[in-house]
Order: C-alpha cells, then structure tokens, then sequence
C-alpha cells in the first residue's frame, strides 16, 4: 500500500471548514468574484427531430434515495423514470445539452452538467428540473465530468478539464449557495509528478460517511500514438488526513469508482479484451468477482474521458443493486448474485435542430482562376507589384492593374517552378528561386520590366527559399537546405515541413559567384509541429549591417561577417490546439527603423511596438497590454510586408492585394480605433491570373464491363458507358446506345466499373511542397491511382492546397480532384459575436473561393453556434470534429454542422443515436485508421513495404520509415474496429450518411484500409461501394458531379479486374483509372491513348 502526502496540514483545514459550510480558506478560483450573468445560446431552431426509443447510447443515470426514481440522460436531455421502469418524463429541454445527473443526498436536487450559459458548467436544479441555477461560472472550453454530492449535500464534487483540447483534469469542489470553487486534488499530485497533459483525476464517489473519496486517475507513461492510452487506476483521498491510498491498479486499468451505502463494496469498471466489464471488490476480505461482461464500452483506448471512462451507475440505497445502463437499456444487477434484468423504458424524443447547412455544389466552368498569389512585394517606388501565382513570375503595374509573365517557361507537368521573388533596392531587377524534380533549384535574377533572359545565379542546385537583396543590391541572401533530403523523403522542405532538415542562411554576389554559408539557423529540436512557424524572408532594417531572420526561436541578427547570431525579440501566442500553452507566432517581420514587428498569427495581421534596450532581447506576449499592438485585420492575411521604407504595410489574402499607409494603422486613444479595419474601409485590388482548364474533347466508350452505377442496386452487365468530353453522356445495355463515327473504343470486357472513390477525411497536405510549389507533387497522383477521384483535405494549416486545386483543375498537375478548407477555424479567435465570426468566414468563401470550412474546436458551445449563424449566412458548408468526445458530436449535430469527423467514442451506438443522424442527414466519416486500432491491424498483416505499385510513388525512405518496424500491432481478440465499423453499418441501415476518410494515414492503400475495416461491420460489398461513391459525394456536398454514373456526371470512374461485389478487397485490382474523362493505367497512373 502506497500513500501520498498532499499537504496534510492545509487540507486538513480545508476539510474541516469545507463539511461545517464555512469557507475561510484561499483557493484558487476560476472566475472573478461577482461572475457575469448567464447568456443564452444563440441559435434558434430551424429543424425538429422527434421520435420514440427504447435504447440509449452512453446514459449516465443516478438512483433517488427513495429508491423509486432513476434520473438518466440521453441525447442531451434529462429524463425521470420509476426505478420499476415505464415511460420516461423530461424534466430539461430545449437547444442546450445538459448530462450527467445526480440526486442530492434528501433527494431535493439534482446535480448535472449543461452548456446553457454558452460554455459548459456545473448546474444544480430541483429534483423535476425546475428552478436551474448555475455553480461554476467559465466561459471558455472548459469541461466538467461525473458530479457527486458530498455526503452532507452541501457541496459537489466534479472533475474541471482545462481548456486545451486533451488537457487535463482535476476534482474541483462547489458549495451549493455560490462561490468560485476549490481545487480539491491537483492533476500530478496523485502520483507525486508534476502535471502531464495526459492526466485526469476523475469519477469522485464519496463515502457516505463523509470521511473519503474515491476517484480513478489516470497514468500518464502510456504512448497516446500507440494506442495503448489511459492506463488507470483507482485510489481513495483520504478527507481528515490528506493521504491518497492505492486501491486497485489492474492490467486493464480500473475506472469509475462507485462505493456502496455501506462503505464495504467498491464497484468499478476495467477493460478486458475488446470489452468492459463491471466488478464489485470486497474492501474487507478483498475477494473480487465480476457482475456484467460486457458493459458499455470504456473510452480509455479510444478516446478522451469528457464524460467519464464509463457512464454514470449508481448502488440502489439499500446496496443490494446496481442500476446501470449499456447495452442500450437500463438494467437492474443483483449485487450477490449478479444476474441482470433490464429495466424496460420508453423515452419520447424532440430535439430542437439548427440550420440544415448542406450544400449542393457544381464545379465551376470555364479558365481556372488563380486562388492564391504568393509573396507580392511593392516595388521600392511603389508603382509595380511582383509575386508568384500557380508556380510561375508575375509583375503588374499597381494604377493598371494588369499582371503579366515574367518568364516564358512553359506551364508543364514536372517543369521548372519560379517562386518568392524579392525586388532589388534600385527597383531595375527582381530576384526568386526555382524548383523542378529534374533539376533541383537554383536562384535566379531578371530585369523588373521582363526585359532580356533570366540569370541563373547559383552554380550548385539546392533547396533555396526566400531570397533577399542586401540593402546595398551587391549580394544576394536566402535560405538554403540540402537538396539530398527533399529527394529522400515524402514529406518534403516548405513553409512547414523544413524544420525537419537544418536551414543555412547563405549570400552570393548579386552579380553571380559561389554561394557562401553565413550561418546555421538554429531551431527548437524535437520533432516536428505543424503549429510552429516558418522561417520568414532575411530582411535588414536601417542602421544595421546585420540581417533579420525569423524562425520558431524567435526573430534573429545575423551578422554578414560570421559574428555569432543575437536573439532580438520573441513573439509568442497561445497555440490552436493548446491554448494555455504559448509557443511563438506564425510570422514576424521587423519594419525598416526596428520599431514595429507585422505579426501574423491565426491568420490575422497585428502590429507591435518593438522594445530596444542596449543587448536585452523582449519576449512580448500577443494579446496582453506590455506593449503598444493593434490587429488590423478583420478577415486575415495570407502574406504581409513592409513598403515605401516602412511608410506603407501591405498584405493579401487569397488574390486581393491590399495597401494601408502606416499613418493610418497608428494608436489613438479613441478606443474605436484599436479595433480591426473591416475590409469594407480597405478596397483592396484583385488579382486575376487565368489559366485554361484541362477538358478534354471527343468521344469515348467503355464496352462490355459490369456497372455498378450506385443508382441504387442498379448493376449493368455488358454496359456501354459513353463519354463526351469530361463527362457521362449515357449509359446502357451494349448495344443500346447510339455511337457516332470517330468515337474512341475501349474494350473492358469482363472488367467492372464503379464511380470514382471520394475521400471525405483527406490530408493531402501534410506531404506537399508549401512555398517553394512543385508540378511534380507525387501525393495527389498516388490517390488518383488508387482509386480516389476526388475529396477534401479538411486540415491544411495553410493555403498552398489552393494552388495545387488550381494547378490540377489546369491539368498541370495529375492527381484527384483536390477540394480542400484551407486552414481550420480555431477556438483560438475567441469569438465574439455571430459578426465576429462571420468576418473571418468572408475570408474562405470571398477570397478562397471554397464553400467547405473546417471548423476544429472552434471554441465553446455559444462560440460554435456563433460560427453555425456565420455560415448559414454566408452559404458555407463546415464540418468538425468531436475530439475524441462523443458530447461534442451530439453537440454539433444538434447545431446543424453538415459534418462531423472521427469515430464516435462511444463504440457501440444504439437507436437514439442512428436515428438523430438519419434524421438530421449529418455526413459522419469515422475515419476507422486514426481513430481506432484499424491501421495498425492493415500495416501490420498486409506489408505495405514491398507493394510495387507503391513502390511507384512513393520513395523508399518513406516506405521503410512506415513499414518496416510498428509498435501498433494488436491481437485479434483486442481489436476494437469492428466494433466501431458495426456502430457505423447500424448507422448507414437507419439511414444515416457516412463518408470515408483515410486520413492520409498510408498514401493510396489507407482508402481501401478503410473500406476493408468497415467490412468488418457487417455492410455488404455495394454497401460500402454506395458510402464510397454516391454518399461521399453528398458528405462533402458534391452529388450533382459526382457519386454515380449517370448522364451529366464528370468522367471519374474505376475498372477494376476483379469484381468488388465479390469481396471487397477486390477494390484493389485497379486497371485503369478514368478522371475527367482521361484514362491512366492503375500502376503508375500513365495515360492511355484510345484508338477510334
């Protein structure tokens, strides 16, 4: 037996005053004194969802001490019901979710959690549900888990998680009348460590002799990106000493704590094998034996505990049963016997449902217009603009406004890309870098005014970026990393990807020479973040030999003769995903005199005042008041810079172009001026750069193959599948359709033909070449050639996706149709207001042209309804995703989100759960890889390694790097994705829509990973072909082109060798792969000329 001191003396004090009601001691609060008063949610109903059920998913429920009545929730409602059963009454309603009841110890109230003020608290109400009144008063994201009455009823316990997406949580008390709360137990202190992320004290069951708690807490050594999770165990918190005891510490962890009336028996849960099951221990003699296998499925190895590792249960008051619930229904078990009988229910359900936010949309016609231009850049004078759009060099003149060719390298697949150029101080030349596969990359120079041809001024090929004149224009400086590693890896240098490899900042003669190393940037180690920033442009400011880089270490001095490099000033911001934690912005760039800092962070454009005292380098906090800062953006920036030696900022968003004399950024102590400029108050100048799209002409017909059509059931034996241009003209029986002369023939007989796949859960970006662009990006191609015709990348982080969209839509690039959100919409804007949203969401539909958002924990429940008005409003279709929380999901299907992502933690779904998807129409991607123990089974038994055609795309390093060692295999007796996949196919039968997603988590293979692990489930081969095809299209909001084959739909289809209604493996026997009415070979995705 193990204890733990926890500051005996102070907490035997707090104790003492906490049971007599009387708090004298200082504790840290969470809120001010006089909180703010409650705000409702926002969102008004606009849809109903209304049905009866007789299951329950994940309902925790509490017994009265009267023993006659069960309080439980479901759906986010709180029902009573006679302990005998029946038909269950409502006692809360309405758009807020509220969970987890529990009785008072008189029986008078209840306890229970809900999101009625617009983030999520611990409420109290009587025990009909009337009468609610708020306890605990945050605003933020923060969560709170498994409420318990203390035994005199004056106090409840509840676990408070912290605001980070995985943070933790500790067991925090409240007094009934008020107060701002005391942390009771500390996360750390019950192991004597100090805090880990990972960490949650959770489920307090206080003895009802008030001397006790017991809790579950959580063992923080585990590997999350194992899959092995939480390994947790339970101990009793000793109220009088302050000692924590070890009581149970299990292979299969143990969780949820219930102590029985009499203090003898300690109930709880532990995961065995690929299930639950309830245990009851003997706390005198120390015999142990199992009540029910299996219970509801815990979440230790699946997801986060937000509402517990197992729903709430509860002793009946004379300690003879248990009433718990899984399975979907309510049982009674007899604690000495441990026979289960179930306790029938009825429950009617009526939701009220926001916005239906799904779309329907048609691809554009017509050229492709250049989503984004990168890196524009004044002239010194100010009278010509400079940048890069879709791989090639532009210039325009700022009064007219129309952009021309720098260059006459052709736009060709696998040519030679030009990127990042940067003025000379004359304003007569224009320097950037290049890139191709063949030739690796060189920085060059050019006249400004396109005159003449243009030089190459490196000898040596290497990875450059971001080059840079010395204010005298006698040399050149730039980044540069080795080449070797672009070439080894898959995920290759970008505006994120080079922190991988050392960068070099290096100089050459503006007139040509030898390049020079200047220094080894150094960076933070570790392995990479995707939120850490970029290495900005070198740039110098006046009174300084030296030049200014900006990295994750902050901004630097580089000195040009070798002196070592001096750390200037740090900027740092609360992350996206870990707001209490602060890490440094995206990017800084100092202005011409030093004064001010542009900072771009979560997008926005902020100006900071710059200290400077003698060597000392600031560390500056974005957001608080140390210094002078002002955000000038409503809708963001995508590039930014100083011009006209400081007198002007510029910055761009998507193509628009926008100037702000710096006069007019300035501070006033009119406080109506501190707030962002609208966009309205700053016209900025569009940039149109056109390009054709790649459509194909003629006639083509596919003879003789089986078509599934995914109308239905519909299968065509021997069909002729005609096509005009890049789309279905008709489809029929062979011989039944009319064929012009010159039509081109393919014989597919004894082949079958589905639609195109389409890949809801995308992450194509997190692989390609950002900043410096590549026309031979092998990611997009690889999904092609398996199959994947089309889908969305849902998290990009930054907006270079746009341009390889454009770049494909050109048929510069092979590769799926590549839809994507841009950047995530993060809780890190802190919402305001539904105008406050909507003025960042104006950026993705204005200025990326895109209709599909991501919005990633955009903050709390009122801050998301914020975002659901926003989009309804704009015509923006968003999806999310849960978080490893099934209550975040509910939640964001109650407020209308068209999608929800990731598997839903609860494993097993009943028919409370399948029946508001269905009727609510939500698109749900399970994403089975990431989200359960899928991929680890797949790369562990189907060896990936030596798959030629893999082996075609993909280099090897990267091959090996994936394949050759794992820590993620599983015995099959502890796989839980066939769990998961049969909640998903209960789903799709109630009709519900479901989409696939692979992640990106293996290129290529994962898709047919995840159509082979839904298999699993019990859907048939058409079954999963229809989620595949006709509902993905529909997920992502693209039916009226895709999904099925039918006249007027793009020529995106697969043949495929064997039959996949014969076995759903079989989708990967890909012969050929038709997308956009061209045909390319399964292996290595190279066209096929037909013959007429």
């Amino acid at each position: 037996m193990s204890y733990h001191n926890f500051s005996k003396k102070l907490l035997f004090s707090l104790i003492t005053t906490a049971l007599t009601g009387v708090i004298s001691l200082q504790a840290r609060s969470v809120a001010s004194s006089n909180p703010p008063s409650d705000t409702s949610l926002p969102l008004k109903a606009e849809r109903k969802v209304s049905f009866e059920t007789d299951e329950g998913t994940w309902m925790s429920l509490d017994v009265s001490p009267d023993s006659k009545t069960i309080v439980f929730d479901l759906l986010g409602d709180l029902y009573q019901l006679p302990l005998t059963g029946g038909a269950a009454v409502p006692i809360s309603k309405g758009m807020a979710f509220e969970s987890q009841p529990v009785f008072s110890p008189d029986g008078r109230k209840i306890a229970f959690i809900s999101d009625r003020s617009g983030a999520e608290n611990l409420w109290i109400a009587d025990a009909d549900g009337s009468n609610a009144r708020q306890l605990s008063h945050d605003r933020h994201m923060e969560r709170f888990t498994s409420p318990a009455w203390s035994a005199q009823g004056d106090y409840v316990y509840v676990t408070r998680s912290s605001t980070e997406i995985f943070g933790p949580g500790s067991i925090w008390m409240y007094h009934k009348n008020g107060g701002t709360g005391i942390e009771l137990m500390k996360k750390g202190q019950h192991i004597g460590k100090t805090r880990h992320m990972f960490s949650w004290l959770l489920g307090a069951s206080p003895s009802k002799d008030g001397t006790a708690l017991y809790y579950s807490a959580t063992n923080p050594i585990r590997s999350i990106d194992a899959h092995e999770r939480f390994v947790t165990k339970i101990q009793r918190f000793d109220l009088q000493t302050g000692l924590h005891e070890k009581i149970l510490d299990l292979q299969g962890g143990a969780v949820r704590p219930v102590i029985s009336p009499d203090g003898r028996y300690l109930a709880y849960a532990t995961h065995f094998e690929t299930g639950t099951e309830l245990r009851i221990r003997d706390l005198e003699s120390g015999a142990d034996k199992r009540l029910a296998y299996p219970i509801e499925p815990d979440v230790m190895q699946i997801g986060f505990p937000r509402r517990d590792n197992i729903p709430g249960y509860a002793f009946a008051p004379d300690g003879q049963y248990i009433i718990i619930a899984y399975e979907g229904k309510i049982h009674r078990i007899n604690v000495k016997t441990s026979v289960a009988t179930v306790i029938p229910f009825t429950a009617q359900v009526d939701l009220d449902i926001g916005p239906d936010l799904k779309l329907s949309q048609k691809e554009l016609n017509g050229p492709v217009r250049a989503r984004i231009i990168e890196e524009p850049v004044l002239s010194p004078d100010g009278r010509a603009l400079t940048f890069s759009a879709l791989g090639k060099l532009y210039v325009m003149s700022v009064e007219k406004g129309m952009p021309k060719r720098l260059t006459t390298t052709a736009f060709t697949q696998k040519g030679i890309t030009e990127n990042q150029p940067a003025w000379s101080p004359d304003g007569r030349w224009i320097t950037y870098v290049s890139w191709s596969v063949t030739q690796g990359g060189h920085i060059w120079k050019l006249r400004a005014d396109g005159s003449g041809t243009p030089i190459q001024l490196t000898k040596v090929s290497g990875f450059y970026r971001k080059p840079a004149f010395t204010p005298d224009g006698e040399s050149i400086v730039a980044l540069r990393s080795s080449i070797a590693d672009r070439y080894k890896f898959h995920t290759p240098h970008g505006e994120l990807d080079e922190r991988q490899y050392r960068e070099d900042l290096v100089r050459l003669k503006s007139s040509g020479s030898a390049v020079k190393l200047v220094a080894h940037l150094r960076r933070l180690t570790g392995e990479t973040n995707p939120l850490f920033p970029d290495t900005g442009r070198p740039h110098f400011f006046k009174g300084s030999d030296d030049v200014y880089v900006y990295n994750q270490t902050g901004l630097m001095a580089v000195s040009l003769d070798g002196d070592p490099i001096k750390s200037v000033i740090q900027v740092k911001a609360p992350t996206r995903i870990y707001p209490h934690t602060a890490s440094a912005v995206e990017k800084l760039r100092l202005s011409p005199d030093g004064k001010w800092a542009l900072v771009i962070q979560y997008g926005h454009l902020y100006v900071v005042a710059v200290p400077k005292v003698g060597d000392q380098d600031f560390t500056i906090n974005l957001f608080d008041s140390s210094v002078a800062q002002k955000r000038l953006t409503d809708i963001g920036a995508d590039f930014f810079g100083w011009a006209e030696g400081g007198h002007v900022i510029t910055w761009s968003v998507g193509s628009t172009f926008y100037q702000l004399p710096f006069s007019e950024a300035l501070f006033s102590e009119n406080e109506a001026q501190k707030t962002a400029l609208r966009e309205e108050q700053l016209p900025g100048t569009d940039i149109i750069v056109e390009v054709p799209r790649d459509t194909p002409s003629g006639l083509t017909l596919l003879r003789g193959a089986t078509a599934i059509t995914m109308r239905g059931t519909e299968v065509i034996e021997n069909a002729d599948i005609l096509i005009k241009d890049n789309r279905i003209a008709a489809i029929g029986k062979s011989g039944d359709l009319t064929i012009l002369r010159g039509t081109k023939i393919r014989d597919v007989t004894g082949k079958t033909i589905t639609p195109g796949f389409i890949d809801t859960h995308a992450h194509w970006g997190r692989g390609m070449s950002r900043g410096v662009i590549s026309y031979d990006d092998r990611r997009f191609a690889v999904e092609l050639a398996y199959g994947v015709t089309a889908g969305l990348d849902v998290q990009t982080y930054t907006h270079d996706t746009f341009i390889y969209q454009d770049l494909i839509d050109a048929g510069l690039l092979k590769g799926v149709r590549a839809y994507n959100v841009g950047r995530g919409v993060f809780g890190t804007h802190n919402f305001t207001s539904k105008q406050h949203a909507r003025g960042v969401l104006k950026r993705y539909k204005d200025h990326y042209r895109t209709n599909n958002i991501k919005a990633y924990t955009s903050g709390n429940r009122l801050q998301r309804q914020y975002v659901v008005q926003a989009a309804k409003e704009l015509g923006l279709m968003p999806t999310t995703e849960g978080m490893g929380e099934t209550k975040l999901h509910l939640t964001h299907i109650i407020d209308g989100f068209a999608g929800i992502e990731h598997a839903l933690t609860t494993r097993k779904i009943y028919k409370d759960i399948a029946t508001l998807l269905s009727q609510t129409q939500t698109g749900y991607t399970p994403t089975l890889l990431p989200s359960t123990d899928a991929y680890g089974y797949f790369l562990t038994r189907q060896n990936p390694l030596d798959n030629p055609k893999l082996q075609n795309f993909l280099p090897k390093a990267y091959l090996d790097e994936r394949s050759r060692r794992s820590t993620d295999w599983r015995h099959d007796r502890e796989l839980m994705f066939p769990q998961v996949a049969a909640s998903v196919a209960r789903i799709f039968k109630s009709g519900g829509k479901i989409g696939i997603g692979s992640h990106g988590q293996f290129d290529g293979i994962a898709y047919h990973w995840e159509l082979q692990a839904l298999a699993t489930g019990g859907l048939t081969p058409h079954e999963i072909l229809q989620i595949a095809t006709r509902q993905s299209a529909e997920v992502i909001g693209r039916l009226p082109d895709m999904g099925t084959l039918e006249p007027g739909k793009y020529a995106d289809l697969i043949i495929f060798d064997k039959n996949p209604l014969d076995g759903i493996r079989h989708t990967e026997s890909i012969e050929y792969v038709m997308k956009n009415g061209r045909l390319y070979r399964g292996d290595d995705l190279s066209e096929v000329e037909l013959s007429k």
